[in-house]
């Protein structure tokens, strides 16, 4: 019916003698077609995923899924949920009784369908490298060996998030006041590390600190702290990094910009990080706007595959004392570390930086859409309001 070259073998069961059965193909064969298809079809089993959607990305042949009742009904839950929102490129049907009209679509524009290949081979590297990236910071994290003078171990508290969160500074100065010892955007022994550079497992950072540099110290508990991405994204086009709350003045801006480059490319969608952070033109509202969203994804996706047991709070709804508890400590309610009496410290993110303007899903949209839309994921997976997405309006 339109598609008679299309390769299709059905094994009545699973056996070792392959070549002998018959019925079988060969992995020679397998892999013979998989190289030469343009498309694989990829049902679901037991489970929604199957091996057969890596086999097809690796063979550069377009995968093609239905996000239909069965995969609606499962008990895995969104099982596509981490490939789509990383911009999988594959077809995503409603329903298999659409492939037919889909297919012939696709087969009649011949343009499209290499730029869909080529899609496939660059998610590839994309996906996979992150997947790679995600498995080598977490051995590395089990190797760290940081030690004190008497050979112990040494586990620094780590509370991050993205920069400009409105969280850092203040969070530093709410564990002071329940008595508890932390630094901000450092590092020390004894002490809560309060910091949205340390979230990269760097070389060097931009504080100057050397000892986490060094693999110094092994983070643990991690607390990621999470802000609503228009407030996030609306202060971090303006300025990365401030050296006071509510002040218009920011502090080595380009050199934290730099220093986020080197992280992102691999966390975020071919296509998405065209350039580096630094380099994005400051004059171009939108390219300032796609330069957060990159951020804003990157980084939290980031923070999730270096820490993947971190517990995550969100900053509009942070209960104080769930934060000591999940670091680890005990509060001492209106003591500092050096004894003096302070008043609680309280979280303000509606005072904080009156003067920038805010940004709607609609600037994030006409700023770049698929990078939207997974911002969009994100958030409600981190507990934010769906916020329904529509293209943006034609110009008049």
């Amino acid at each position: 019916r339109g598609l008679e070259h299309g390769f299709v073998n059905v094994a009545p069961k699973f056996t070792r003698d392959v070549e002998g059965s018959g019925r079988h193909v060969s992995p020679e064969e397998y892999r013979r077609v998989m190289l030469g298809s343009k498309f694989t079809l990829c049902p679901m089993g037991h489970n929604p995923e199957s091996h057969r959607i890596y086999e097809a990305i690796e063979a550069g042949s377009i995968p093609i899924l239905a996000i239909d009742e069965d995969y609606k009904n499962h008990l895995c839950k969104d099982a596509f949920g981490p490939m789509i929102e990383s911009g999988f490129p594959g077809i995503l049907l409603d329903d298999w009784t659409d492939l037919e009209r889909v297919l012939e679509a696709l087969l009649a524009d011949a343009d499209k369908l290499d730029h869909m290949q080529a899609q496939v081979v660059q998610w590839k590297a994309s996906f996979l490298g992150a997947a790679a990236a995600q498995f080598e910071a977490t051995l590395a994290s089990s190797r760290r060996q940081g030690r004190g003078a008497e050979g112990r171990r040494v586990r620094i508290p780590l509370v991050t998030g993205c920069a400009r969160g409105g969280a850092t500074r203040s969070v530093t100065q709410l564990l002071h006041a329940r008595g508890i010892s932390a630094v901000h955007e450092d590092v020390r022994g004894g002490h809560v590390s309060v910091s949205w550079l340390h979230a990269a497992n760097a070389a060097a950072y931009p504080s100057g600190d050397t000892e986490a540099a060094a693999g110094g110290y092994a983070f643990a508990p991690v607390v990621q702290l999470v802000r609503h991405p228009l407030r996030a994204i609306g202060a971090t086009r303006h300025c990365l990094n401030a050296t006071t709350s509510g002040s218009e003045h920011c502090a080595d801006n380009e050199e934290n910009w730099k220093f986020v480059d080197a992280f992102l490319p691999q966390y975020l969608p071919v296509g998405a990080y065209l350039q580096g952070g630094s380099k994005f033109s400051t004059k171009d509202p939108l390219d300032a706007v796609r330069r957060s969203m990159a951020y804003w994804l990157g980084w939290n996706r980031m923070i999730e595959a270096r820490f993947p047991h971190a517990s995550r709070m969100r900053l509009e709804s942070m209960d104080p004392q769930r934060l000591v508890q999940e670091l680890g400590m005990q509060a001492t309610p209106g003591v500092s570390e050096g004894g003096a009496v302070l008043a609680p410290v309280p979280v303000s993110l509606e005072q904080e930086w009156e003067g920038v303007l805010k940004v709607t899903w609609q600037d994030l949209l006409e700023a770049h859409p698929i990078v939207a839309d997974m911002i969009r994921r994100m958030a409600m997976r981190y507990g934010y309001e769906d916020i329904a997405l529509s293209p943006p309006s034609p110009p008049p």
